[in-house]
């Protein structure tokens, strides 16, 4: 069976201040994988334990993250692993084309309008928390657009809600 292997080191970006976690891809290759016996995904899965097993024995996983890749027609199958990076911020690695940071509520924005930072063809994001002083951060991808709300941004969100239920509460016990 078929696969794309690709290998990337963990990094990141400045975005208007604000440290956002990436992958910078270092490596893709196409490689053939043995499948004895199970599915697409067993292969995929064995393939990455024995890939980080190796990258382990020469100290090179720390900071590094793996993926293999099969087609089979309209079917995908992916795994990945490695160390380095906590938090999802996409399903899986994608290709970022730019970003924007907002320091106000993002429910209303005008995208045209934002700061934009575009990137190149070799920045991925995948995991990791954003850093730095910011509402929202939105992402750009090659798979749509992403939108990481900071944990102050979803508890003032959270308070808003929260009030709107009491308001409703009373209303009701009226």
């Amino acid at each position: 069976m078929k696969a794309r292997k690709r290998v990337y080191e963990v990094g990141e970006v400045t975005v208007d201040g604000v440290k956002l976690p990436v992958l910078r891809l270092k490596e893709s290759t196409e490689v053939d994988l043995k499948r004895v016996k199970g599915d697409a995904y067993d292969a995929l899965t064995n393939a990455l334990h024995r890939e980080l097993i190796e990258m382990e024995e020469k100290g090179l996983v720390e900071g590094y993250y793996v993926e293999f890749e099969a087609k089979s027609g309209k079917l995908v199958v992916r795994a990945g692993g490695g160390r380095g990076l906590k938090g999802e911020l996409a399903k899986w690695p994608v290709r970022l084309k730019r970003a924007a940071v907002l320091r106000t509520s993002p429910k209303e924005v005008d995208l045209e309008k934002l700061r934009w930072v575009k990137f190149g063809d070799n920045v991925f994001v995948y995991e990791g928390r954003p850093e730095g002083d910011y509402k929202a951060v939105l992402l750009d991808t090659e798979d749509g657009m992403y939108v990481v709300l900071s944990d102050k941004a979803i508890d003032e969100e959270v308070k808003e809600w929260e009030f709107e239920d009491e308001g409703a509460e009373e209303g009701e016990e009226q």
